[in-house]
């Protein structure tokens, strides 16, 4: 059984009675413990959910917006090498035409993600050169918003 040298506070957790002095933690409560806590470095969080036990969790820092435009009809496009955690990719408002999308592959229908304009989907790729596109129409517009 392990025993706390240092308290280790939870101002979050109100616990019943109030721990004082030394602790022993079992091993069952230690596993308990690190799956609710957090640690940053220097200090330990309670790890805060909703009412149904979804983790509570910020969103990832965003990149700047990219767009492509199609050089023409029926052409293909892949992004360069750039990590991200998640994508929003819209087609744009203006579109004639569908884009659509494939993941590790060529983007040839019917097997890919459709786009109409004004369309939008989120992914999560790990990197933005996963994602392929196929325009079908001159001048169509995919836009794409990653984060990491």
């Amino acid at each position: 059984m392990f025993r706390i040298q240092k308290p280790l506070p939870f101002p979050q957790l109100d616990a019943k009675p109030e721990i004082t002095g030394l602790v022993n933690l079992s091993d069952d409560m230690q596993q308990c413990l690190s799956l609710l806590t957090a640690y940053n470095g220097s200090v330990r969080r309670l790890l805060r959910c909703n009412e149904l036990g979804v983790l509570l969790v910020t969103s990832p820092q965003t990149n700047p917006v990219l767009a492509k435009t199609s050089v023409g009809d029926n052409t293909y496009y892949a992004f360069p090498s750039q990590l991200c955690s998640e994508c929003i990719i819209k087609a744009d408002a203006s579109n004639a035409g569908v884009v659509h999308i494939q993941i590790d592959s060529q983007a040839t229908p019917p097997t890919t993600y459709p786009l109409a304009a004004g369309d939008w989907v989120i992914i999560h790729p790990i990197n933005l050169d996963r994602v392929n596109f196929k325009f079908t129409k001159l001048s169509d517009i995919v836009i794409i918003w990653p984060s990491r």
